[in-house]
């Protein structure tokens, strides 16, 4: 088997670390930095830029291309959330298109694709408690919501249904683990935000993401729409709270307006309905912050 990630950031390396156990895999990143690393751990390893309109790879050959596409933003450039999230993945379906690609495309996206609650039922009661956000309830969803995010959601949407080839689309939680804190501005010293303590937050372990990753690749063959989160978001000030007291600094003080930015519950059932297991649920974790 012949696999290419797209993205080598914390996300593509975990990847390929599992991946290299039943497939050769190459890998393609912007940046020179990475060569090195790759190198090293014996993949073949291909700078290229996949927002770049010039950009130009033959995919032909590989039974697998994952694409993370929400783990490779340049936060140095300007609007480049928007030209990765929609230029770069248009890129790669049109290279995909023209290598006439015979295998399985996933993307990973971000839970951010996902309008608020009360967007999605058109609602101005915010103080409601709505059901968790499902897939069901986005597909139907015909709003404008100015996200890149969801800019690639309806562009998968239209793609799915013209590619030859199945295209999984991956709508991921904020990402931790070993490497990566949540919270990591509260341990650096942050001790105000405007951010509305009644925002809901929802989280993913490195590990149950790869797996997942894993699962669909095995178990998905057609083009499907799934969230993925550990089932039990919280509110921000309760997260900040459990992490200021493990650490023993002083509570982040709240600034913002609690009648915005409510943010939104991700439902990730149809996942396990499938048949996946999580193995790192966040609430599962000793006060929540020992990562």
């Amino acid at each position: 088997m012949k696999t290419l990630i797209i993205g080598g950031g914390y996300l593509g390396q975990r990847l390929a670390q599992r991946y290299s156990l039943k497939s050769n895999i190459d890998i393609i990143t912007r940046s020179h930095e990475k060569q090195l690393l790759f190198k090293n751990l014996g993949y073949k390893h291909f700078t290229r830029d996949i927002t770049n309109s010039t950009f130009n790879f033959s995919m032909k050959g590989y039974e697998l291309v994952i694409l993370n596409a929400a783990v490779t933003v340049d936060i140095k450039k300007k609007f480049a959330k928007e030209w990765l999230y929609v230029q770069g993945t248009k890129h790669v379906l049109n290279q995909l298109k023209q290598s006439k690609f015979m295998g399985k495309l996933i993307i990973i996206g971000s839970t951010s694709a996902i309008p608020n609650e009360s967007v999605i039922t058109k609602s101005s009661d915010q103080g409601h408690l709505y059901p968790p956000v499902n897939e069901k309830m986005l597909m139907a969803f015909t709003g404008d919501y100015d996200n890149s995010n969801y800019r690639q959601f309806l562009l998968w949407k239209e793609q799915r249904t013209q590619c030859s080839f199945p295209i999984i689309l991956l709508l991921s939680a904020g990402i931790y683990g070993p490497e990566r804190i949540p919270g990591q501005k509260v341990i650096m010293g942050l001790r105000k935000t405007s951010r509305n303590p009644q925002s809901w937050i929802n989280f993913i372990h490195i590990d149950d993401l790869t797996r997942a990753i894993f699962f669909l690749d095995e178990k998905c063959q057609s083009s499907e729409l799934f969230f993925l989160s550990d089932g039990h978001p919280l509110k921000i000030q309760e997260y900040y709270d459990i992490l200021t007291d493990k650490i023993k600094m002083p509570r982040v003080e709240f600034t913002g307006n609690n009648n915005s930015g409510f943010g939104k519950r991700v439902d990730n059932q149809k996942l396990l309905k499938q048949g996946f297991l999580l193995k790192h649920p966040f609430y599962r974790v000793p006060s929540r912050a020992v990562l």
